[in-house]
């Protein structure tokens, strides 16, 4: 590298590939932790870390035989080295090695060998650095460094497909925050676990109001054990009373009122749990409610 060459630490565009990476965000990640322990399991040393360099300061985002809560300044870390060349690094024995620059003895932190492998975004930024460390100098075999990089791009491809995972998730609320009807989702204890705006503008309800509570406090209170027991049957049968595509119904309003809605609810999951999201139309503004009963505000909407 020329001396008056600007550093990789500190691209713009490998900055912005850190931060949409989630790289900073200090949020736990199972999936990424359970590659570093498998990294240190397969290479049998006492720790193997994620290294994210800003250009000023390293931190860790998962570590594996050691805790990972404390920044570590550059000047201390071999890990600048991948990310600068691009490239895998080993180091046998920091104390006895003739090396360039002080940032590479690691010896008096008690880890005389290093292995670096760089985990690149798919715009080809490395973005951290998947490091193994002993405390005991070490030859590392061929073997270990190409699994250390095979680890490096599991670490990479993850990392990508959460931050996809994370884009369209905000893609969604970004669409269903400005949307003209409700959205509510509520789990199989008919507790709510999502509202967007218009439905809490048309039930008269702030979110923390609503989030966590039962369902049946959008309904009068004459419906509101049909539609406990409507839930239970079809929870037990698997059986609808009728569509699930747009309902009329009556739903009450903050202030005790009635409001007449069309309803429409689908069934999805995730993580192995059911739940159940409901359009809501508010009608009450657009004609006058007909007589007579209305079925419950719950899938399936009424009871056999």
């Amino acid at each position: 590298m020329a001396p008056d060459a600007p550093s990789p630490l500190t691209a713009p565009a490998r900055l912005a590939a850190v931060q949409r990476l989630g790289l900073y965000d200090p949020q736990g990640d199972e999936t990424l932790d359970h590659l570093t322990a498998m990294a240190r399991s397969a290479l049998r040393v006492a720790v193997t870390l994620v290294a994210v360099t800003d250009g000023e300061r390293q931190s860790f985002k998962s570590a594996a035989g050691t805790a990972a809560s404390d920044d570590s300044p550059l000047a201390r870390s071999p890990c600048t080295d991948v990310i600068e060349t691009g490239q895998p690094l080993a180091i046998e024995d920091a104390a006895e090695a003739a090396l360039a620059r002080d940032r590479r003895s690691l010896a008096e932190l008690g880890f005389p060998a290093y292995a670096g492998a760089p985990v690149r975004s798919r715009d080809g930024h490395v973005v951290a650095t998947l490091c193994a460390l002993d405390r005991a100098a070490r030859r590392w075999q061929e073997e270990d460094l190409l699994l250390l990089e095979q680890l490096a791009g599991a670490i990479a491809a993850h990392l990508e497909l959460a931050a996809s995972l994370r884009q369209r998730e905000e893609r969604y609320r970004l669409a269903i925050g400005i949307a003209a009807d409700g959205v509510v989702t509520i789990d199989t204890g008919s507790r709510i676990l999502f509202t967007n705006p218009a439905l809490e503008r048309i039930f008269g309800y702030t979110r923390a109001e609503l989030l966590g509570h039962p369902l049946t406090v959008l309904m009068p209170e004459e419906l509101r054990d049909r539609h406990a027991a409507a839930l239970a049957r079809y929870l037990e049968t698997g059986q609808r009373t009728l569509s699930w595509e747009g309902v009329e119904l009556i739903g009450r309003h903050k202030s005790g009122r009635h409001i007449r809605i069309e309803l429409s609810f689908a069934e999805g999951s995730a993580g192995g749990e059911r739940f159940f999201t409901g359009i809501v139309r508010d009608l009450s503004s657009r004609r006058r409610a007909p007589r007579g009963a209305a079925a419950p505000l719950a899938p399936p909407p009424t009871p056999g």
